[in-house]
Order: structure tokens, then sequence, then C-alpha cells
């Protein structure tokens, strides 16, 4: 057995390491994009590297001011090594959950022992959460890395206040990337977290003003690259950028629920404000069955000294207060404050392997399976029954793999659990769930997805029969991931249709070479019209919208004047 001290331990990380890297890498190819801001991100990033503006982003041909455009140069940047395709704009997302495990370590080297690092950082990117957003084509994964680089140099600072010359500019430097990721939310979690450790934590750090003049120096040097980049662009987009980035997507987001993520008035506000209770305890799974334990010790005092804890809260509780107190809502805006509960976890287990933690403590480590078994075996069930209800038993058949196999998991887990055999558990969960999740992507998903998520199938139909300048026109079905699977030129976006059916039949008459998605009404309609050639039915499909509420639709590909 490898005590903390081991030198053999030291090498442990960096294999783990690569190990959940290549698992996040496996789950890309495998699953088409699901989510729409995965499908706007991964094409406003070729239309970035296709115009070669790196100023401005655009979505479909339009300017796409909800961002800044960090995230799109780099998944351009991938793009042109690996091509246009899903795994290209996700591996960006997998490298910044990499980047975020390895400064985990560091941070659990730094204020435990290399045997927390290690740990800490096993929890953090095999928590459901992290797997999913470092396996997606969205943003969060990489703004997590540079608030945690932020944090990093932070706590270096605290410990080591000597390296400031060098800790300050990557504080600075991490602060400016998080900007041009995400705006102000990487300033805002660790600025709190600054002030909070600052206020409360006197007597635990050693810092004197000169240190914290220095940070203040470095953030607002990070806001003046920022503005190098946010000036010249909302200059060229005409407003657009402050318009909708700042005042619609940032302040507005703050105060209004958006998009129905969030309630509505008073009371709706109300009863959502713990709804990031339940989010964390279901993107920590698996490893919220240590978690009562973890925060029962946390609170006791029974972990790390004043100074480690005041760290860890000073991390969680004033991003939970400030992601609880917005209006909008979203599962991953609660993220940023994940590496945090992964070392607090890491810490309590080796606490609880040293033998020192209070009876309370290991007695809510045996409740951890509340939480962690109906969340479990509840997947499991779905995965055991669901899929024979929308698919044909051939096809469902080796689903039953997936749901066995997390049973079995949370099984064997929960009942080590009850008998304290926590590392057990830890070593099990570690190699077990990343394998359960991969057996869910590759035998599950595939299968459902032609039912769910039919983009895919649409656009090899519309590449087909129109030629790269033949109009496309969306009607009804307005998927982010059409634009995306069809790949159109930049100068010949995918254009967006709405209002009366008369409308539309002018541009079939107008335009012989139209191809058109749409729903079976206007197909129904259209298929009517006296015109010369006649539109004619090329393909229709049947999906559950998971983006519109799972609402059942057909879709139709019709079009008139066709290469074939």
């Amino acid at each position: 057995m490898l005590t903390p001290n081991d030198s053999g331990w030291q090498a442990k990380p960096a294999g783990v390491l690569l190990l959940l890297f290549l698992f996040l890498a496996l789950m890309m190819p495998a699953v088409r994009l699901w989510d729409r801001d995965e499908a706007i991100y991964a094409r406003t990033a070729v239309e970035m590297l296709e115009s070669g503006s790196l100023l401005v982003p655009s979505f479909n041909g339009e300017v796409f001011a909800h961002k800044p455009p960090l995230i799109f140069w780099l998944m351009a940047l991938s793009i042109r090594v690996f091509g246009v395709n899903e795994f290209a704009v996700r591996i960006v997302s997998a490298a910044g959950m990499a980047g975020t495990g390895w400064l985990t370590f560091l941070l659990g080297r730094r204020m435990f022992c290399p045997r927390v690092g290690f740990w800490a950082m096993a929890v953090l990117l095999t928590s459901m959460m992290s797997v999913y957003l470092g396996a997606v084509a969205m943003l969060d994964a990489i703004l997590l890395l540079w608030i945690t680089l932020a944090v990093w140099a932070y706590v270096e600072l605290l410990y080591r206040p000597g390296r400031w010359p060098v800790l300050i500019p990557v504080f600075g430097a991490a602060l400016a990337l998080s900007q041009l990721t995400k705006g102000p939310v990487g300033p805002a979690v660790v600025g709190a977290m600054v002030v909070t450790t600052a206020c409360f934590a006197r007597g635990q750090i050693s810092l004197r003003w000169p240190h914290y003049l220095g940070l203040a120096a470095a953030a607002a040097a990070s806001f003046g690259v920022f503005l190098a980049w946010a000036i010249p662009a909302n200059a060229s987009s005409g407003g657009e950028m402050a318009r909708m980035g700042l005042m619609t997507h940032v302040v507005g987001r703050a105060l209004h629920p958006m998009e129905g993520h969030g309630g509505t008035g008073a009371a709706g506000y109300f009863a959502t404000l713990l709804i990031y209770v339940p989010v964390i305890l279901g993107g920590f799974i698996p490893w919220t069955i240590h978690l009562p334990g973890t925060l029962s010790a946390l609170a006791g005092g029974r972990i790390g000294s004043r100074r480690e804890r005041a760290i860890l809260w000073a991390w969680i509780v004033p991003a939970f207060l400030m992601f609880s107190l917005a209006a909008t809502k979203l599962p991953h805006y609660i993220f940023p404050l994940f590496p945090a509960l992964a070392l607090a976890t890491a810490a309590a287990l080796d606490a609880l392997r040293e033998g020192r933690l209070a009876a309370k403590d290991r007695a809510w480590f045996r409740r951890g399976t509340w939480i962690f078994s109906p969340v479990i075996f509840g997947a499991g069930l779905l995965l055991l029954a669901g899929p024979w209800l929308v698919l044909p038993p051939p096809q469902a058949l080796p689903t039953l793999a997936s749901g066995v196999a997390l049973i079995a998991l949370g099984w064997a887990a929960a009942r080590a659990q009850r008998k304290e055999q926590t590392e057990f558990v830890s070593r099990t969960l570690l190699v077990g769930f990343p394998m359960a999740v991969l057996v869910v992507v590759w035998t599950t998903v595939p299968r459902l997805e032609p039912l769910i998520k039919i983009s895919p199938d649409i656009a090899r139909v519309v590449r087909s029969a129109a030629g790269p300048d033949t109009p496309v026109y969306m009607a009804g079905y307005t998927e982010p991931s059409l634009v995306f699977y069809l790949n159109r030129p930049v100068g010949s976006p995918v254009k967006t249709l709405s209002g009366p059916l008369e409308n539309l039949a002018k541009e079939f008459e107008q335009t012989p070479g139209l191809v058109l998605v749409s729903t079976e009404a206007w197909f129904a309609w259209a298929s009517k019209l006296p015109l010369d050639p006649p539109v004619r039915e090329l393909a229709r499909f049947h999906a559950i919208n998971t983006n519109a509420h799972a609402k059942r639709e057909e879709v139709v590909v019709s079009g008139r004047g066709l290469k074939n």
C-alpha cells in the first residue's frame, strides 16, 4: 500500500489522468450533437475558421454575440487539425477537463498531501457533470480550467508568498482567459473567493497589502485584455456584442429567467432558490455517496487545518450563493465549485482512512447511500426498461448490458459503503463508473439517437439532392444541429422561414432549386401548388425532439428542380 509520502505515488496521477482523458475522448465519436449550444458553438467555430474573421463570431451567417470568442478560437484550431466532425469540436472540452484535473491534483497536494491530490483529481473527472461537460462541445470545461488556474495561483500565493512575481501574472492571465470565455463569471467566482478569505480567514493567511494590491492590479489588467477584444468587436458588430453579450446574456440572465430556466415571478424565484442542491447531488454522482460524510467532517473541522477549510468554504459558499441568487438557472452554471467539492471529498476520505473522523462523520458516510442508491438504481432500471418502449426487441436487447452494469456497480458500492469499506468503494467507483458510462454510450445511445437526433440523417438527404449553392430553407424544424451537419459554405447559409405559408410558396416559385426542410402540414400544402417542375418529397423523418420539451415531430424534406 502506497503512503502519501511514497515516491511511487507521484507517478500515479499522470497515468490516471491520461486514462480519464481517453475515457472522455472515446465517448465523442459515438454520440451526435445533442445540446443546442453544442451545435451553435460548433458551427460558429466552423464559420470563424472558413471566413478567417476572428474578431466577431457568427452563426449561420449572422452575428453571434452571445459569448466571447475564445471557445470558438480553440474549436477552430481543432477543426483545422481534425476536420468538421463531433470529435474535433468536443476534444477541446476533454483537454480543458484534463487540465483542470491536473490543477486539482496540484491543489490537493499543496493543501493536504499527494494522496488527497490524486483522489481529488479522480473524483472531479469521474463525477457525472464533469463527464458530460468534458465530452460535449460547450464552453464550461474551458471556463473551469481558467477558474481553477486562477484559484491555484491564489492558493499557491497563500502558501508561498515569496513567489508573487510568477503567481500574480498567472492569476491575471487566468482571469483574462476566463473573461474571453464567458465574460465576468470567472472573475466573480475567483474574486468572491479572494475577498471571503481576506475577510474571514485573516489569521490563517500570510498575505499583506502589497500582495492584495498585486492581485487587484492583475485583475484590472485582465479586464484590459478583455476590452482589447471587446471594444473593436463591439464596434465591428454595430453594438451587438454589448447589447446581446453584456446586457442580455449577463445582466439579463442575472435579473430575469431566460428561456424557461428559472421560476417566473416572485413565487417562482423563491421556489427555485435551492434548485442547485439536487443539481449538485445528481451532478456529483457517483461520489455523492461520500458527500454527506464529507460535509459533516468539513463542518466539524476534522479535515485539514483552519486555513484549508477556509479555502474550501470560500470557494464553495460564495459561488453557490451567487448562482442561486441569479434568476436564470441552468445545471452547468454551478460547475465552478466542483473542484472544491472534489478536494473536500478526497481530504475527508484521507482523514477517514487515517482514523481522524468522528463517529457521526462515519455515520454520515454510511447514509450517503440514501442519495446514491435511488439515483444509480433508478438510472439502471430506466436503462433496463426504457429502450423496450421505443425500440424493437432485437435493438433493445443489447441495451440490457447498460442497465445491468449500472445496477451491479450501484449494488456493490452501496453494500460496501454500509460496511464502511470506503476505500474499496472509491476504487470500485473510479474504475467501474467510467466503464459503465462507456457501455451506455456505445450500446444504448446509438440505438436511441435516430429517434431523437435526426439532423445528420436529414443533412445526408439534403446534400445528396442539393449542391453547395442551392438555397436551403428551414420551416418548422429549426434545429441548430442541422446547420452544423449540412456544413454549407459561409456564403450560402441556411435560411429560416416563418410567417404565412403563402410567403413560403413564393420561394418555390422564384427559386426552382430550393430544398425545404418542413413540417408535414407545409408539404401537404406545397405539393398542391401548380408548379413546374412540381414540389416533390425526398424523405420524411419522425423524432422526439428533446430540445423542444420532448415534442413529437414529423419532418419532411421536399423541393423542386433538384439535381436528382
